[in-house]
């Protein structure tokens, strides 16, 4: 008999990127987030290019043995695509008329042709001036129906159930916005997250993403260049939201050198961030040998199951 994950209280955060398959499986007992599983299985070489599913067959063995390893057999999962593959709008609406018919009018007024292809979400974000009584601030998430549904029917033919699509960006603002104390979140704060291949740049004010930028990683120099273009990019839109911490997530050993620069030069104070945190609870029979180097790679993935636990 198929074993069933109590789908009210357990979720997967399911994390499918270009080279590997990230996966959680939290738990939530008696007011604690627990993971009692956590895998990282690498892909092949072009399996996934540019957000793309190249090889399904491939990417749904590989979830399929991860599945059948942690017996999570028909659990419910929450996955994200890449922000590559999405596009995001910040709009104002009118509060007196229907969001959901100003917005379907918004997408076919700036995607022609192509809005009846896109399937989109939306979510309201706070006034911070609390002085527009006339208009509601909207952020606009949309992604093409057939890619999405590529991912959503992979990941069910491998024999999970998809209860939510999220966006990395936003998976990864959730997990800080919980693993960091709630006095320290106020303000404005940069989230700087190095992969083995990728580096992806938030920054957040309060608990909303207001800028992100994302480029491949070559080397702790490049980054650096990187971060130093999208600042200046950020301080040209708001000038006057100034960044004052910046925690960095890195797959690597602790680098002393790029802190240190980042400090002295963009006067930035930096935060070194690992996945081990107080608030990040383990099942005792979790075994992290085959995971341990790419722990910090994990936020994303729980931020997804986050998501899932929320719902």
């Amino acid at each position: 008999m198929k074993k069933f994950i109590n789908k009210a209280l357990s979720i997967i955060g399911l994390d499918i990127r270009l080279n590997n398959i990230r996966f959680i499986h939290l738990r939530h007992i008696k007011k604690v987030h627990k993971i009692e599983a956590i895998e990282i299985l690498e892909l092949p070489a072009n399996a996934i290019v540019d957000g793309k599913i190249k090889a399904p067959e491939q990417v749904a063995q590989g979830l399929r043995a991860i599945i059948q390893r942690t017996n999570t057999e028909n659990a419910s999962a929450c996955l994200a695509l890449p922000i590559q593959c999405v596009i995001t709008k910040r709009i104002k609406l009118l509060k007196k008329l229907s969001i959901k018919q100003q917005i379907e009018e918004y997408m076919a007024k700036h995607f022609p042709g192509v809005s009846h292809d896109l399937c989109y979400d939306y979510t309201t974000l706070s006034d911070l001036s609390g002085e527009d009584n006339l208009y509601e601030n909207i952020l606009l998430v949309a992604a093409r129906q057939e890619q999405l549904n590529d991912y959503v029917k992979l990941v069910e033919q491998a024999g999970l159930r998809v209860k939510t699509v999220d966006v990395d960006i936003y998976a990864l603002a959730r997990a800080v916005h919980f693993i960091l104390p709630k006095h320290s979140f106020l303000g404005v704060k940069g989230v700087l997250n190095i992969e083995f291949n990728s580096v992806l740049f938030i920054i957040l004010r309060n608990d909303e993403v207001i800028y992100h930028s994302q480029w491949d990683y070559i080397s702790s120099d490049s980054t650096y260049e990187k971060l130093k273009h999208a600042m200046q990019l950020y301080h040209s839109i708001y000038p006057y939201a100034l960044l004052n911490c910046l925690y960095v997530f890195d797959f690597q050993e602790k680098l002393n050198a790029f802190i240190s620069k980042i400090e002295s030069t963009l006067h930035i104070k930096v935060k070194y961030f690992y996945f081990y945190q107080p608030q990040i609870a383990f099942s005792a029979g979790i075994s992290f040998a085959r995971i341990k180097k790419n722990l910090e790679e994990m936020f994303i993935c729980y931020g997804l199951a986050l998501r899932g636990i929320a719902k």
